[in-house]
């Protein structure tokens, strides 16, 4: 029960906006043949942001 120190944590930075806005307007689902049909997200042309992988 801690406050971990998230400073060096960004949410909004300019290195998220092409991941994500690729995501948002043309990510496609990866479908399943078995429940739960849908498991996540077809990886897309850019690569996830530095910031975000820690």
């Amino acid at each position: 029960m801690g406050n971990s120190d998230r400073r060096s944590h960004s949410l909004l930075h300019l290195d998220n906006l092409p991941f994500n806005l690729h995501r948002y307007l043309v990510g496609q689902p990866r479908f399943g043949r078995y429940f739960p049909f849908i498991q996540g997200e077809l990886p897309g042309p850019f690569p996830r942001p530095s910031c975000m992988v820690k």
